[in-house]
């Protein structure tokens, strides 16, 4: 499977045809809206966001994103890149 921007990925989600499940990797929340509208308007997509984690309460980055488990359900997960850090070299 391709690498691919996260901008590529979202536009290609757009033309996904039954069940996709997109994983993006992300240093910030600013794909956010994006995500949301997306899972809103496709109900058999899913994505899951490995972002980096929470660290201060200037650090808006995972805020934002935390914000979309609320309002998504099972359509979206978000996980601390830390969590695979043992994964990847």
């Amino acid at each position: 499977m391709p690498v691919k921007t996260g901008s590529e990925m979202m536009f290609d989600a757009m033309s996904a045809r039954g069940e996709t499940h997109l994983i993006l990797l992300s240093c910030d929340g600013d794909y956010a809206e994006m995500i949301k509208k997306l899972l809103r308007s496709l109900p058999k997509l899913h994505i899951t966001v490995l972002a980096t984690p929470y660290t201060t309460p200037v650090n808006f980055l995972s805020k934002r994103l935390m914000g979309l488990t609320k309002e998504l359900g099972k359509q979206y997960l978000l996980r601390s890149m830390l969590e695979i850090k043992d994964k990847v070299s």
